[in-house]
């Protein structure tokens, strides 16, 4: 599940701002784990408009799993989030 809602044509402008959903599954459901997911060249390996993957060198990182606090609002939930994912994505690979 992708919580900025559309594909990132442009890898150089960052990740986009989280949309309300990932709030509202944390809300609903607290005793799910949501664990943010980096996935690496991703835009080389499923360019969009492709059915079938191109065989590149592709990686997969997991972060620690986000839990909404207790009286998070919903930017700051969302902010945090979109954080792990940042930090996921400037290491290694």
């Amino acid at each position: 599940f992708f919580p900025e809602g559309t594909r990132n044509l442009d890898p150089e402008s960052g990740i986009a701002p989280f949309r309300a959903g990932l709030f509202h599954l944390a809300e609903r459901f607290p005793g799910v784990e949501l664990v943010p997911v980096a996935l690496h060249n991703l835009g080389q390996m499923m360019p969009k408009g492709v059915l079938i993957p191109v065989p590149v060198r592709t990686a997969v990182t997991f972060g620690a799993p986000v839990a909404l606090g207790a009286s998070e609002d919903k930017q700051a939930f969302l902010e945090r989030a979109r954080g792990s994912l940042a930090t996921l994505l400037q290491g290694p690979p």
